[in-house]
């Protein structure tokens, strides 16, 4: 059984949808996050920001956007050397916002791509590539917004998401006689 660090619940929207996400992140960093949308529950298993990549995931997320340093701590950078002024509190809270804004981007996902959304996330994942997009052992290449869609379309596609109020009908084979 996995230990757990810490656990958060929030309310977000998807596709019209309210739904409750549980974060529970581990000891060491990686997340499971679980929701329910239109009866099936999703759970995401996140982690890129496990170990010692979670300092390369600080200074992506405090470089996106000017933070709250209360919450999420601080970053500065002096003579192109990383001082993170960031208690463990002010870690966890730096990944429970990146988890709302995960389930902010497959709201922005779904309401632009309707029942095709897992589709754009294979494609996604396979252009990020080509692009240099991708994460690999701390040396990130990507601004924090490739960060966020990358992961989010991983997810997608390992869970095989499927968007709210689909509703599916079984389509059986018949074979036709010449």
């Amino acid at each position: 059984m996995t230990s757990i660090l810490y656990t958060d619940m929030f309310l977000t929207t998807v596709s019209t949808q309210t739904c409750y996400v549980t974060v529970n992140i581990t000891p060491f960093y990686a997340v499971i996050m679980t929701f329910n949308i239109s009866g099936y529950q999703y759970r995401f298993f996140i982690d890129v920001w496990q170990n010692s990549c979670i300092w390369m995931f600080l200074l992506l997320f405090h470089s996106h956007e000017v933070r709250d340093v209360g919450t999420y701590g601080s970053i500065t950078i002096i003579n192109g050397v990383v001082n993170y002024n960031i208690s463990e509190d002010q870690r966890l809270q730096c990944i429970i916002q990146a988890c709302r804004e995960i389930m902010i981007y497959i709201d922005m996902l779904t309401k632009l791509f309707g029942r095709s959304t897992l589709s754009y996330a294979v494609w996604y994942v396979n252009e990020g590539h080509k692009l240099g997009i991708h994460m690999n052992n701390n040396n990130y290449n990507e601004t924090y917004s490739d960060f966020i869609s990358l992961i989010t379309c991983r997810q997608i596609t390992a869970t095989q998401f499927i968007l709210p109020n689909v509703t599916w009908q079984i389509v059986r084979f018949v074979s036709v006689k010449k």
